[in-house]
């Protein structure tokens, strides 16, 4: 995701390990993003910010093989 695609309240998902996440853009700097979740915050890096579910599923695929 580039900065000027990203807005507070913009859904996005991560990956946590191998769990696929989704959550809330609350706001960031420095290329650390504050991502609510489940009722926790996380920090995440922007290049593990998706847009799409299956943005994230496709990196998750590598992964796992």
């Amino acid at each position: 995701m580039t900065s000027t695609k990203k807005k507070i309240s913009s859904p996005v998902c991560f990956l946590d390990g191998f769990t696929l996440r989704h959550g809330v853009v609350l706001g960031g700097r420095c290329g650390v993003w504050r991502v609510r979740s489940g009722g926790q915050i996380w920090h995440v890096w922007e290049e593990d910010l998706f847009t799409s579910p299956a943005g994230a599923r496709a990196v998750l695929n590598k992964l796992v093989g």
